[in-house]
């Protein structure tokens, strides 16, 4: 019984008793009866002594009498739905955006390892980034593949963070996950992103045309550039699915505010 309550208070108190009715076997017949009934005196006691005992500890963990299976089985879903309601909120707007994004920084941080980059790369980059600076207009990185554009940017991105805790880094591998190559999935997670940080008062539009979504976006940009420093980084950019657009990134704006940066890799010639 120790051992029982100690291991309820590891779980908060939040455990769950089902114990057989005295009756349980009534409505057995005599061949499978005997099998739940105790003719040990001395044994029907001990076992009496220790479910009373399971009663008598405190009131958060439940305790339930059932005289059949099916009885213990609806309780016990019973119990365990109530539970789930009263401990976890309902998953609101924009969580699966949100665990889209959260499997983007699990891939850089995978793809982080010892890399030695140019110097002139990083210095390019640490301007591009530097806020003093005046530009309007993307920074684009091209290579072959294999030549190490996801961990550069990876490595990059997270000394970045440290160096401007106060901006919002937004990363996105095209290729990294199914789907992760549909441009309307990542403009949504821009959307998403941007709302959460900056707490905009934005709708989070949709399966735009790529036209529209780039207006849409443009109008985001401007808002949370307002607010703060934005940096948008797109690895594999070539990789995107542009599969509604007239032309080849017509979805994303040519120009940007000041206070927002976005960083493309693509293969050369792409």
């Amino acid at each position: 019984l120790e051992e029982i309550d100690q291991v309820s208070s590891l779980l908060k108190n939040k455990t769950f008793f089902y114990i057989r009715d005295e009756t349980y076997a009534d409505a057995l017949s005599p061949e499978v009866a005997f099998r739940f009934v105790e003719d040990d005196e001395s044994i029907v006691e001990q076992l009496q002594r220790f479910k009373e005992s399971i009663r008598l500890l405190p009131s958060s963990l439940v305790t339930c009498d059932y005289r059949s299976p099916m009885t213990a089985v609806r309780q016990a879903q019973m119990d365990l739905e109530a539970y789930v309601k009263m401990s976890f909120l309902p998953l609101g707007d924009g969580y699966e955006m949100r665990r889209f994004r959260l499997s983007h920084s699990a891939f850089a941080l995978q793809r982080r390892q010892p890399w030695e980059a140019k110097v002139e790369t990083y210095e390019v980059l640490d301007d591009f980034l530097n806020p003093r600076n005046n530009y309007l207009t993307p920074l684009v990185l091209c290579a072959a593949a294999g030549m190490g554009k996801t961990a550069l940017i990876s490595n990059y991105v997270h000394e970045s963070r440290l160096k401007l805790p106060h901006a919002l880094f937004h990363l996105y591998f095209a290729g990294s996950s199914p789907g992760s190559c549909d441009y309307q999935r990542l403009c949504i997670g821009i959307q998403q992103a941007l709302k959460d940080r900056f707490r905009l008062d934005i709708a989070v539009k949709k399966d735009l045309s790529a036209t529209q979504m780039s207006r849409h976006l443009s109008q985001w940009f401007a808002a949370a550039g307002a607010r703060g420093l934005v940096v948008l980084v797109i690895d594999g950019l070539d990789q995107l699915d542009d599969y509604d657009a007239a032309s080849p990134l017509l979805w994303l704006p040519l120009k940007y505010t000041t206070r927002v940066r976005i960083i493309l890799t693509t293969r050369g010639g792409a």
